[in-house]
């Protein structure tokens, strides 16, 4: 019986540690291992490959650039043949589509502006604010109104993720109408502020028809 209870829990481990490998297939690219191409170093000896480029990261042979890291080279070096050569322009990763910091990975770590995110070498909108590949608000945008292809009539605008009547100079939008508050006794001075019966607006204030009291 505990022989068969300890071969359950090992295929209870095996199929968790399914899912974590599952996960990190998903986590997207990361940075190198210790002592692999691009880990920092002081000295060959910090390599596994014993390769220290004067850059202050690790290397390692190549037959040719294709076989290096991107936006690598693959150049002679005196005495060591070919190697994978990377310039280091910046100790930290700019979005640009270039292994600024020799790590590797090209942008891996590179900050944008607020709200943008880096991909394809320069800073962008995530996914989610875009509509046909363009980087929209749809909190304004009359062809993209709260949702992809969503467009307003003509006429309308988009606030705030709806479609709105556009009123002309001097008109209020009240609900779907344009009204002008200065003499609209449904809406006089403000929406929905309606006139007693029997009242008139006047310069955005009720007041008694002519002739009445």
């Amino acid at each position: 019986m505990r022989k068969w209870m300890m071969l359950a829990l090992l295929a209870l481990a095996a199929a968790c540690g399914g899912d974590d490998a599952m996960g990190d297939t998903d986590a997207g690219p990361t940075g190198p291992e210790p002592g692999e191409l691009g880990w920092p170093c002081a000295r060959n000896a910090d390599c596994n490959s014993g390769l220290c480029l004067e850059a202050g990261v690790c290397t390692e042979s190549c037959v040719d650039t294709a076989t290096c890291p991107e936006s690598w080279a693959c150049d002679p070096v005196p005495g060591a043949g070919l190697l994978c050569q990377c310039s280091l322009s910046s100790v930290e990763e700019l979005c640009n589509g270039v292994d600024d910091d020799c790590d590797g990975v090209v942008d891996l770590g590179a900050t944008c502006p607020e709200g943008l995110v880096c991909e394809g070498g320069s800073c962008t909108c995530p996914p989610e604010e875009r509509c046909d590949g363009e980087c929209v608000d749809r909190q304004s945008d009359a062809r993209h109104c709260g949702a992809c292809g969503n467009a307003c009539p003509s006429g309308q605008a988009c606030e705030g993720g709806a479609c709105v009547v556009m009123c002309s100079a001097g008109q209020t939008r009240c609900g779907d109408s344009c009204v002008d508050v200065a003499s609209d006794a449904r809406h006089c001075g403000a929406c929905d502020a309606a006139c007693s019966a029997g009242g008139v607006c006047e310069g955005g204030a009720c007041v008694c028809a002519a002739g009445t009291t």
